[in-house]
């Protein structure tokens, strides 16, 4: 029954997932995880195996509370494995059995009756969910790849390392997997444009809520009831800018016609040009040098070789800090864990 199905929300990152949250979380039924947990991108290709050993269990519990996403959540260790427990019954458990106790528990603790989880990439793993999940509810958002682009590049830190090649074709496989996921599983798949969500919410929600099987409330529409929510989804529109009548803004949109080189513009448009067009996106004229095309194709080339190395590098180092006891207790010693 889709009241009581499980709710995921797919996509790639900075495509407009946690504006899609935070309308869904709004609902006083439901309970979306707050953050990114990467349940099924990170977690789920370690333990993927049947039957999973309750040692495999405590040890996939216990890294899943020491992930980043999980520091300012309190939920005890015990509580999950009793809840698995009682999913998996008197059948080998499985990674759905964590992932549902886990999130199970956690609708739980915040009293409402219906869980989910936003783990952008996570339409990957679709087939691999619905499997564990039959009655689940997946929604892939998709934005224009060009101001995907542009929000990439405004963000600082970036902890996954833009790289154009890489993420056209991320983006391209991210786009042909709402298209074939659509229609194959039209019960179970939705796919949510973000530009159409901004500009007409209310006819969007309407839809995601039919697909959901909930009514349509004024917290989803005002987006005022979801936890973690902190109003904003735009790298560059500041508090002061943004409408005091709507949660929604239209400034995001068509970034990319002011703020991506026209090079960067060109290799977008020329590798997804039929992808933009089945949106019904604009493809702009672009007038640069042979000579200037085939330079910057060059380094982007090179870009996608020499750079997911040492984003690799970084990131192992960044978790490794991140998990010991450099960073934790920090957490909890000035009680910022929630």
């Amino acid at each position: 029954m889709a009241e009581n199905s499980p709710i995921f929300i797919g996509g790639l990152h900075r495509s407009g997932t946690s504006l899609v949250r935070a309308v869904v979380g709004s609902h006083h039924d439901i309970a979306l995880f707050p953050w990114d947990l990467p349940l099924w991108t990170y977690f789920y290709p370690k333990y993927n195996k049947t039957p999973l050993t309750f040692s495999d269990i405590e040890k996939c519990v216990e890294e899943i509370l020491k992930h980043e996403k999980m520091l300012y959540i309190q939920i005890e260790k015990d509580e999950i494995l009793q809840r698995i427990r009682v999913n998996a019954g008197d059948k080998p458990a499985n990674f759905g059995h964590v992932c549902s106790g886990l999130l199970e528990v956690y609708a739980s603790n915040v009293g409402r009756k219906r869980w989910g989880l936003k783990n952008p990439l996570s339409e990957l793993y679709f087939e691999d969910i619905l499997r564990y999940f039959p009655n689940t509810k997946f929604v892939h958002v998709l934005r224009d790849p060009r101001d995907v682009a542009v929000s990439h590049r405004s963000k600082r830190h970036d902890p996954f390392g833009y790289i154009p090649l890489k993420h056209i074709m991320h983006w391209k496989s991210s786009y042909r997997l709402a298209q074939t996921n659509t229609n194959k599983h039209p019960g179970h798949y939705i796919t949510i444009q973000y530009e159409k969500l901004v500009s007409e919410p209310n006819p969007v929600i309407e839809e995601l809520s039919r697909f959901l099987g909930v009514e349509v409330t004024d917290s989803m529409r005002k987006i005022d009831n979801h936890r973690g929510w902190a109003g904003g989804y735009s790298s560059f529109v500041t508090k002061d800018e943004k409408p005091k009548e709507t949660p929604y803004y239209t400034s995001s949109l068509g970034r990319f016609r002011t703020k991506m080189p026209p090079t960067l513009l060109w290799l977008y448009q020329l590798l997804l040009k039929n992808e933009i067009e089945g949106l019904e996106f604009e493809i702009l004229p672009v007038n640069i040098s042979f000579f200037h095309k085939a330079a910057f194709l060059a380094k982007s080339l090179a870009e996608y070789i020499y750079k997911p190395p040492l984003i690799f590098v970084k990131l192992k180092v960044y978790h490794f800090l991140l998990y010991t006891h450099l960073y934790q207790p920090y957490l909890r010693i000035t009680g910022k864990k929630q």
